[in-house]
């Protein structure tokens, strides 16, 4: 049975709690606060807040009347904690807070607008790890010998010291890492780019990880893995109030792009067959092999049925990409006397051959499909969520209407924005698929 649509959900939300903590003391700015935008994304290791604040230098029961950017006793500036608590009208809130060591931090503040009453401003947050991130002492000096997920970790919690929830998913390849100074989120991303998930039984098959931060904690997820998760709301674009059994909420606004780009395709590999010779610098033996995309197509880790099938017309199945790489023999080989590591001189570091072109293959297939949509607020949402999209299928039929059988179905959230205002609170998604055709609810 088909239910009334709740248009409350895109009414004002609530700002719970939005407090200040400057050198003197802690400033409760909730009631200047008309706007939040609050951001993550995939592509981004940690979350973002905007902040639009109107200050008529108003303090109830405080001396201090000037505005927070004019007042000598407040001396806000860069660097300082702000705890941030709101929700949306379904009950889904976050918070960022000093009592749950997760507060977020002033990256910058300019102004927006004044008159001889007011002044308005924007605060742009971020998490306090991106902060630290910048720091000479944070940086990743030592040498790994692990599973990528574990030098993760590591990193996460030596380096950058953080005591936030980490989600991470293991990885099935070992590395030898070396820091070289970078920064703790530039190594993070590098790693997830060198690793393999634990689910493809078969090295050689599968590859490419994302790191990132969300309102719960960080995560290092493989691609493949993010895939696989049922959706956590579905979503459907019609012409009525009323939703369908099954649907969770209406996409007000949408747009589909697609990254079909015939070079590009060619260049990279996402959806023809790659060649990669790889050079043995110890036998000067020379190795080619070619890599079939569609083995990565396991029903189970992807977002639809089928990859699209690209020139069908014309015979390009062994003549797109092709790369050439060195074999990482004997670099910095294992071992804590030189005996051993001499005994150890041949192995190799990194197999190349298991994940160049399966992670460029896999990053370049999720981004094939795009979709951008409008709903209304729902702060519960995160990225790497999957959620199901219905949508009319276009014909000169009109006395039935059926979901689309190729753009409908399964999308995986890589950016979004929760926007809360005076007027209303919306969510806008960036979603992603690898594949076409739409998977049962």
């Amino acid at each position: 049975m088909e239910t009334q649509l709740n248009s409350k959900a895109a009414e004002p939300s609530n700002i719970i709690e939005c407090i200040l903590h400057t050198q003197e003391k802690d400033l409760d700015i909730k009631p200047g606060v008309v706007e939040i935008y609050y951001y993550q994304s995939v592509l981004d290791c940690t979350v973002r807040v905007t902040l639009t604040v109107t200050d008529t230098g108003y303090r109830y029961r405080d001396s201090d009347n000037s505005s927070i950017l004019d007042s000598t006793k407040l001396k806000t500036t860069v660097g300082e904690f702000v705890s941030l608590k709101f929700e949306d009208n379904q009950g889904n809130g976050v918070s960022f807070s000093k009592d749950t060591n997760n507060p977020l931090m002033i990256k910058e503040i300019y102004g927006f607008g004044a008159d001889v009453s007011k002044e308005v401003f924007k605060i742009d947050l971020w998490s306090e790890e991106a902060t630290y991130n910048n720091l000479k002492g944070a940086k990743v000096v030592s040498s790994y010998n692990d599973k990528p997920s574990n030098i993760v970790e590591e990193i996460l919690r030596k380096n950058l010291k953080t005591q936030k929830s980490l989600d991470i998913e293991k990885t099935q390849n070992n590395l030898r890492y070396i820091g070289n100074k970078q920064k703790p989120f530039y190594s993070c991303v590098e790693l997830a780019s060198k690793s393999t998930p634990s689910q493809g039984k078969t090295p050689g098959i599968l590859a490419g990880f994302f790191f990132y931060e969300t309102s719960v904690g960080y995560k290092f997820k493989s691609i493949d893995t993010l895939l696989s998760q049922p959706s956590v709301r579905k979503y459907i674009a019609n012409e009525t109030t009323k939703l369908p059994p099954q649907y969770d909420g209406k996409i007000y606004h949408y747009n589909f792009s697609s990254n079909y780009d015939l070079e590009n395709i060619l260049m990279l590999g996402s959806f023809t067959d790659t060649a990669l010779t790889t050079i043995d610098p110890v036998t000067e033996e020379v190795i080619v092999q070619t890599f079939d995309h569609t083995s990565q197509n396991l029903r189970s880790n992807n977002a639809g049925n089928e990859f699209p099938e690209i020139s069908s017309g014309w015979k390009i199945k062994n003549e797109s990409a092709s790369y050439t790489v060195v074999k990482d023999n004997g670099s910095l080989p294992q071992g804590t006397t030189v005996q051993e590591q001499l005994n150890r001189s041949l192995d190799q570091n990194f197999i190349p051959e298991q994940v160049v072109r399966q992670s460029r293959s896999r990053y370049n297939q999720l981004y094939s499909n795009r979709l951008t949509l409008t709903i209304a607020g729902d702060i519960g949402l995160n990225v790497g969520d999957m959620i199901h999209c219905g949508f009319a299928e276009i014909t000169s039929d009109k006395s039935t209407i059926s979901e689309s059988p190729t753009r409908s179905g399964l999308y995986m959230i890589t950016e979004l924005c929760h926007r809360l205002t005076t007027d209303g609170t919306w969510s806008r998604l960036q979603c992603v698929r690898d594949s076409f055709g739409r998977k049962p609810i």
